[in-house]
Formats: structure tokens, C-alpha cells, sequence
């Protein structure tokens, strides 16, 4: 037996509970759809959650919801949040002088997870992202940046580890990803892009890019840009911010707050 094989029922508990949290009260039937788990298997799943206290069904509604027992979880665990502190305020100023929103973002697992963005200080969004909102790590901008900018040893944990969960769609996009050579193409203009973002709230109706926060040689997290596709194309968007976002990405890591 490998060894370094994932224990796939974990994993899939796992998906369930970020699931529940990322869609609040999910009815298993949604729970079902975006885990990508036939409804028996979902319903077994949740089951055994309820049963070991980390979830519930809602009074009178056959929809779940995470319990205080989730937050035992993180136990132990002291989050360091200098970076997203140092970079409040430089973010707030890049979106008063070009309104739209940036989101400061980091690799959890298979998930790049929003630290701090600036959604609900703008119209110029659909959708408001709060802390704690996760995208999927190889179909973002943010994520194929961080994949793109991050130390070899680091991407190749991170591709075994999708490889391990691997789905049709998921083997297409680590192939163009690592054999196609975007990565190297990412590395050479210095930013990832997501033309019409499908995984979002708004699916279609947005576009972003990101690119690196790096601290000393290595990138800490990434700084994503989203804009309304039909406002301006994709390359216009990179012409006109890219730069200035660049600039944000330093003033983050030069800020006292974000020293590391």
C-alpha cells in the first residue's frame, strides 16, 4: 500500500464541512452537487458529521449548518495575521484612487482562501468576498499565480496532492498548468488571469488577475484585481493595473505590520 495515498473518506468529510461553511445552510441535495458525491454517499457523510457533533440539521428546515464544535478544530492554532494587518490600509487607498476591489489571498490546502479584501467599500462589484471565502486553487488567478511564483519543492507537494484527488477536470488543468508551459509564461509576465470566472458567485459575469506578494524570495500569499468583464478586456485591465498592483504587492510586504 502507498503510503502517501489520502485516506479518502477524510478527505471527503473534510469537503463537506468547508462545503457547509463556504454555503452556510446547504440542503444535502447542494451538499451532494458540489462535493461531487453521489446523495447516498453525501448522506452517510453527513450523517457521521451530525453524529460526531460538528454539524446539525436546522429546526424544521432539512438544511445543515456547522456547530460551535467546528471551532475546536483550531485549537492550538495562532493565526499570524500581520500580513492582512499591514495590508488594510495600503488595499483601501488602491481602491479609492481605481475603484475596484482587490483581495488579499492565500494557499490553504487545494484552496486559495481570502485574508482581507475590499469589495464592500466599492459598487464596482457584484459580489462582496469576505474573509474566510475560498476559490478553487487551480481554476483562479490568485491560485495558478501562487503555483506559478511559489519554490519547486512547494509546487510539486501541492500538484501530487490535487493529482491524489483527481478528476478529469482537475488532471486537464494540472497538465496545462505544468506541461503546457503557462506556468512559465505566468513567471514571465509577472501575473495569472481568470477570463469570465466560472466558480464564483457570479459565474461569467467577472474577470480577475492576481499576482505575488513576495517577502523575501518566497510568496506569502497573492493580490487579486476583479473586474466586470464587459467593462473592459482582459488585456486592457492588465495594461492599466498591473503595474499599480505590483506596487500595492510591495507596499504590502515593505509595510512595519507585515514584516515577517
Amino acid at each position: 500500500m502507498d503510503k502517501g495515498l489520502p485516506i479518502r473518506s477524510i478527505c471527503r468529510a473534510l469537503d463537506i464541512i468547508k462545503i457547509i461553511n463556504r454555503l452556510r445552510t446547504p440542503t444535502l441535495t447542494e451538499i451532494s452537487i458540489a462535493a461531487g458525491l453521489p446523495y447516498p454517499t453525501a448522506f452517510r457523510i453527513v450523517q457521521t458529521l451530525i453524529h460526531e457533533g460538528v454539524i446539525e440539521q436546522e429546526p424544521f428546515r432539512k438544511r445543515y449548518r456547522s456547530t460551535e464544535l467546528v471551532k475546536t478544530l483550531s485549537n492550538g492554532f495562532q493565526e499570524d495575521d500581520r500580513l492582512s494587518a499591514g495590508a488594510e490600509q495600503a488595499m483601501h487607498d488602491f481602491t479609492a484612487e481605481y475603484l475596484w476591489p482587490v483581495a488579499l489571498v492565500v494557499r490553504v490546502g487545494s484552496l486559495m482562501m481570502v485574508k482581507h479584501s475590499t469589495h464592500s467599500l466599492t459598487s464596482q462589484t457584484l459580489t462582496t468576498y469576505y474573509p474566510g471565502h475560498s476559490v478553487p486553487l487551480l481554476d483562479s488567478a490568485s491560485g495558478r499565480a501562487y503555483l506559478a511564483f511559489c519554490n519547486p519543492d512547494e509546487r510539486e507537494i501541492v500538484t501530487q496532492g490535487l493529482a491524489s484527488r483527481s478528476s478529469p477536470k482537475t488532471e486537464m488543468s494540472l497538465q496545462i498548468l505544468t506541461e503546457g508551459g503557462l506556468l512559465s509564461q505566468i513567471r514571465e509576465q509577472g501575473y495569472a488571469d481568470s477570463v469570465r470566472s466560472q466558480f464564483n458567485q457570479t459565474p461569467g459575469k467577472t474577470s480577475a488577475f492576481a499576482v505575488p506578494v513576495m517577502s523575501g524570495g518566497e510568496v506569502v500569499a497573492c493580490l487579486s484585481l476583479i473586474f466586470f468583464d464587459r467593462a473592459m478586456p482582459i488585456a486592457d485591465a492588465v495594461d492599466n493595473l498591473l503595474e499599480p498592483l505590483q506596487d500595492l504587492a510591495r507596499r504590502i510586504i515593505e509595510t512595519p505590520a507585515s514584516a515577517r
